[in-house]
């Protein structure tokens, strides 16, 4: 995603997602957040998916991968475009050992969000209480 492409996550995301983002998390994507970290899906030259992550320092020598957004139009869904998008992020990031884990939030009443991660191999660690 790049100055570019940046618009289309945008609407992506305002068209999807329950929260809406600010100015400052699309320029972050793009200024502060390596390139392999996020990508867009496009079908018949429309955004049709996008995924944005960010490496965090989890211990003195190790980082994680959060995923900050995901999120695929519905007439989309069940097509495998949230799992390419996650496989593309994890197969950049593959030779990267300092990277420990990826991981997320999701609002506990997504159950339709739960089930994509559950079949794509995450688990709940936690929940925290109103984090949404």
């Amino acid at each position: 995603i790049d100055e570019n492409t940046i618009a289309d996550l945008r609407i992506l995301n305002l068209s999807v997602l329950p929260v809406t983002y600010n100015d400052q998390f699309y320029k972050d994507v793009i200024q502060t957040h390596s390139v392999e970290m996020s990508c867009l899906a496009y079908l018949n030259g429309q955004a049709v998916g996008g995924i944005t992550c960010r490496k965090e320092a989890c211990s003195d020598s190790l980082f994680r991968v959060y995923i900050m957004t995901l999120s695929v139009l519905a007439p989309y869904r069940r097509l495998k475009i949230g799992s390419m998008l996650l496989d593309t992020i994890m197969n950049n990031i593959k030779h990267d050992c300092t990277l420990d884990h990826l991981c997320l939030h999701v609002q506990t009443t997504n159950e339709q969000a739960l089930g994509f991660y559950g079949r794509n191999g995450f688990h709940i660690h936690s929940r925290l209480d109103g984090y949404y």
